[in-house]
């Protein structure tokens, strides 16, 4: 994983990972470094929640390197618990992932948040159904006001373009017509 200051990963060293507990020890010290580094940031946060290790770590270092604070959760039990520790400017989740899904997921954060910008990152296509309830994916988006979807494989440019754009429009930053 990077040792950019900007990107918090998981880091599977801190624990044994044949411990039964290895998995909420890993995720305790990862909310320690969190809230131990919770000062405020110039620069936007982003959670980027992804069950792919490769991906995630690929797409929190594009948003690193676009000038993001990023903070990377594993599933959507993890993105919830960093989400609640933390005043996010944005959200990136992926919808199909252990212990908590994404839907599940974002209509948490909905709650949270109401005017948290949100965009789904997925391998499912707009008619698939996506949620437990037998929602399709354009159903899910819409309810959720979740600002765009990207199919997987995803363009990053587009992904960190739309992201910028939300999030300084979510803090009053006028934006003109090719300012991304």
């Amino acid at each position: 994983m990077t040792t950019d200051s900007r990107f918090v990963s998981p880091d599977t060293t801190e624990c044994s990972p044949s411990s039964p507990h290895a998995d909420v020890l890993d995720l305790l010290a990862r909310i320690h470094r969190f809230l131990e580094d919770g000062k405020e940031h110039e620069q936007p946060i982003v959670l980027v929640i992804e069950d792919d290790p490769e991906f995630l770590e690929d797409v929190a270092i594009e948003f690193a390197e676009a000038g993001f604070y990023v903070y990377a959760a594993r599933d959507g039990y993890e993105g919830i618990i960093l989400a609640k520790a933390a005043k996010l400017s944005a959200v990136v989740s992926d919808l199909r992932m252990p212990r908590k899904d994404g839907v599940t997921v974002l209509r948490e954060l909905r709650e949270i948040d109401p005017e948290l910008p949100m965009f789904i990152i997925t391998g499912s296509s707009p008619g698939d159904v996506v949620a437990k309830t037998g929602e399709i994916l354009e159903d899910v988006c819409e309810s959720l006001a979740v600002l765009n979807c990207f199919q997987k494989p995803v363009l990053m440019t587009d992904l960190v373009d739309a992201v910028r754009l939300a999030t300084r429009q979510a803090r009053g930053v006028t934006v003109t017509s090719g300012d991304s």
